[in-house]
């Protein structure tokens, strides 16, 4: 799905956009299926204002929610990212969210600068997958090119979240200045590292923006069983610990494990 260049542009820039990966037909039922939950009030979800503003635990929702989140197009772009083995997060991310005038509260626009990771030896792919045209005008998503390259860590976050907010540091605060409004259409998925600096923009028309937020990471091969909040959408649960050197019948190193295996001609 990505070429050479596109991959390069993620790893240096920390984003991507890919146009028409989820088919109108999707999009569709999935905005259906929403519409539904938020008039029935289906938890859990986020009020903001006393309107409903995110859908939470969209992979335990209706089974429409699953159609994106493991939709072969959208996986062949994250594998482009990732490699064949993925997991998708049921702990970071998992959700749909309204934005529209109603929703907007302090922190949304620039201010609202945040990661989604707190550090950079497990961070993630986040994927915006937009349900409506993400525009200025209706709140298009802003980041800061290259920020993932920034102070890997930062210490945690004052609200007790898993992310860091950009005002919330001295050093950054000339950042903010440096936000680009990201637009993408219906139907279109913004890709980026976990560690670059995003916000929601804010809604100035009457009407609302429907998203949906999902979270992917390559298996972890040193995690010798998945964890709870992680599931397979593609490839396999490898595991590459060093234990695992002890067993193989290839290895042919000078180790002395604790148990004897078979001898190596």
């Amino acid at each position: 799905m990505f070429d050479y260049a596109q991959r390069a542009f993620f790893q240096l820039n920390g984003y991507l956009v890919a146009g028409g990966v989820i088919p109108s037909a999707i999009i569709d039922r999935v905005r259906s299926t929403a519409r539904r939950e938020i008039d029935q009030r289906v938890r859990p979800y986020r009020l903001v204002g006393g309107s409903i503003a995110r859908l939470d635990q969209l992979w335990d929702r209706d089974p429409v929610y699953r159609e994106v989140i493991e939709h072969p197009p959208l996986l062949d772009c994250v594998e482009d990212l990732l490699g064949p083995n993925i997991e998708y997060l049921t702990r970071r991310h998992n959700h749909l969210t309204l934005n529209g005038s109603q929703h907007q509260v302090a922190g949304r626009g620039g201010s609202g600068l945040h990661r989604d990771s707190l550090q950079w030896s497990r961070p993630i792919v986040t994927v915006l997958v937009y349900l409506d045209d993400s525009t200025a005008e209706t709140g298009a998503t802003q980041l800061i090119p290259g920020s993932h390259n920034l102070l890997p860590y930062l210490g945690m976050p004052s609200d007790g979240g898993g992310g860091i907010q950009l005002a919330e540091r001295d050093e950054y605060k000339g950042y903010a200045e440096q936000a680009l409004i990201c637009e993408v259409p219906r139907g279109g998925v913004l890709f980026f590292n976990s560690l670059l600096f995003h916000s929601a923009g804010v809604n100035r028309t009457s009407g609302e923006r429907m998203s949906i937020t999902l979270g992917y990471r390559s298996v972890d091969e040193l995690q010798p069983s998945p964890p709870g909040y992680g599931h397979l959408v593609r490839g396999e649960a490898v595991y590459r610990g060093n234990d695992a050197d002890t067993r193989r019948d290839a290895w042919r190193g000078d180790v002395f494990p604790l148990h004897d295996a078979p001898e190596i001609p």
